[in-house]
């Protein structure tokens, strides 16, 4: 192949399709230069880019590994935020369920020993009443039973018209509701 490549320059040159002038030269002399480069260092410069290239892909592959698991950490974390957050609204919803249901029985037991204490009070007031009346009843009977001993006492020892008067006027009250 190489032959072949400077065969056909060769005749190009003799057939006078290409002139020779400092251009073309230079241009010949930098394709060769390069022709020789690649054959003597083809090699090293290959395995520099297969150095290269692999050193690239081991580290493409590291920060992929890497990143995937900062990103299934950070999954996990996240849903373990999410569950807490989960579990605190229910917490939540737990407390405020229980404190009301608390604060509706509280208020309850509270009115309900008002309403206890109220009618014990009343019981007790209902009692006393009922006492102070009878002790208000004896008072006053022991009072018009020893009014109605002087009055008869009066009445039958000294005849006082006042008196006599007056006990007529009983019996006649007597008589109508006869």
């Amino acid at each position: 192949m190489n032959l072949l490549i400077i065969i056909v320059i060769s005749l190009s040159i003799s057939s006078k399709i290409l002139l020779l002038n400092e251009e073309l030269l230079i241009l010949i002399c930098f394709i060769f230069f390069c022709w020789i480069g690649i054959e003597k260092f083809s090699f090293s410069i290959n395995s520099f880019f297969e150095n290269k290239n692999y050193s690239d892909k081991t580290k493409l592959i590291n920060s992929f590994t890497t990143t995937t698991l900062k990103l299934n950490q950070q999954i996990k974390f996240n849903k373990t935020i999410n569950k807490t957050k989960s579990l605190f609204i229910y917490l939540k919803q737990h407390y405020l369920s229980s404190s009301s249901k608390y604060l509706t029985n509280f208020t309850l037991f509270i009115q309900n020993k008002k309403n206890l204490l109220l009618q014990n009070q009343l019981n007790l007031l209902l009692n006393l009443e009922k006492s102070y009346e009878k002790q208000i009843f004896f008072v006053l009977f022991d009072k018009l039973k020893s009014n109605i001993q002087i009055l008869n006492f009066y009445q039958k020892k000294y005849k006082i018209s006042q008196f006599q008067s007056q006990n007529k006027l009983i019996l006649r009250e007597y008589i109508k509701q006869i």
